[in-house]
């Protein structure tokens, strides 16, 4: 409190407990998390959306915030049962932004970029299951190049459920790497 020059009469006031302020945070955070994902979203190239929100949302942060994880996915992982409410608030979250990748990937199909056989839900929830992994990764090393490595590791996956769709560039990078051929 003294950090925010508020007394606690004043926060009472507002917030009511501190369940409530978590609660609010958590809902900042994830509409911020969707802003961002919605600014990346580039028609001519709908494929490039998933590289450009890890970039942005993992190796793009401040170096003070990048190894503390996420709020939604910490929730998740340090929630207690009688905070029911909290955790159905962190799962709603990651719904969104997966309903949101859901969209991304079938305006993908519908613009060619992604083949149409494709099960776009199960692309969406793999995406998801990728950053729920990066985002405790975070939490246990302190090194952008073992998360990239971490990512790179992943995303070599995409490719057998997107063939084509995926960037050519992260393609070569992944090829470089597991070579080791260098430029």
């Amino acid at each position: 409190m003294t950090a925010l020059q508020i007394g606690w009469g004043s926060f009472y006031a507002v917030f009511g407990d501190k369940q409530s302020l978590y609660s609010e945070c958590l809902r900042v955070f994830a509409n911020r998390i969707l802003s961002q994902l919605k600014a990346l979203v580039q028609p001519h190239n709908y494929m490039r959306v998933t590289d450009d929100f890890f970039e942005k949302t993992i190796f793009g942060m401040p170096e003070s915030r990048k190894f503390h994880g996420c709020m939604t996915v910490n929730t998740l992982l340090n929630s207690v049962a009688e905070e029911s409410h909290i955790l159905a608030q962190a799962n709603d979250g990651l719904a969104d932004v997966e309903g949101l990748f859901l969209k991304v990937l079938d305006r993908a199909q519908g613009a060619g970029q992604l083949d149409s056989q494709r099960d776009t839900a199960s692309l969406a929830r793999f995406v998801i299951l990728v950053n729920q992994g990066l985002r405790v990764s975070c939490l246990k090393c302190r090194s952008d190049c073992y998360l990239r490595a971490e990512l790179d590791s992943a995303l070599t996956f995409f490719p057998v459920f997107l063939l084509h769709a995926v960037s050519d560039f992260l393609i070569l990078k992944i090829i470089i790497q597991r070579t080791g051929v260098h430029q």
